[in-house]
């Protein structure tokens, strides 16, 4: 169980003084996906091993695209609840920014789907 994140915002909510939880391992799942795509290897102080390799691998000149995929795909990958990717799909557009929608199966059984994750590269 993690704290819930606003979708859109990624803040934390706090309704009625309360601070409710991701109420399954799916959304869970999702929430922590999208954190990890959108952290930077290294900004998290108390775990610099964490996060997506922008700096390290992915920024920079002469990056394909494929290899690019490559990447995302192992962090995607490396979350202990994702079983397998079930779809995978990028695009890139000419002022370099990156864009991916993907699903995975999680370890519940269910699909989670992340549509629309942009990064500028």
């Amino acid at each position: 169980m993690d704290i819930l994140l606003d979708e859109i915002t990624h803040d934390a909510l706090f309704i009625n003084g309360a601070t409710p939880v991701t109420p399954s391992i799916s959304e869970g799942l999702k929430q922590r996906l999208k954190i990890k795509l959108l952290t930077f290897k290294g900004e998290w102080f108390l775990d610099t091993n964490y996060g997506t390799p922008y700096f390290q691998q992915i920024f920079g000149k002469n990056r394909s695209k494929g290899t690019v995929d490559i990447i995302f795909r192992q962090v995607i990958s490396s979350d202990q609840d994702v079983v397998t990717i079930t779809r995978f799909a990028s695009k890139l557009t000419s002022d370099r920014v990156y864009s991916l929608n993907f699903s995975v199966k999680s370890r519940d059984g269910t699909t989670i789907e992340i549509k629309e994750l942009e990064v500028g590269i």
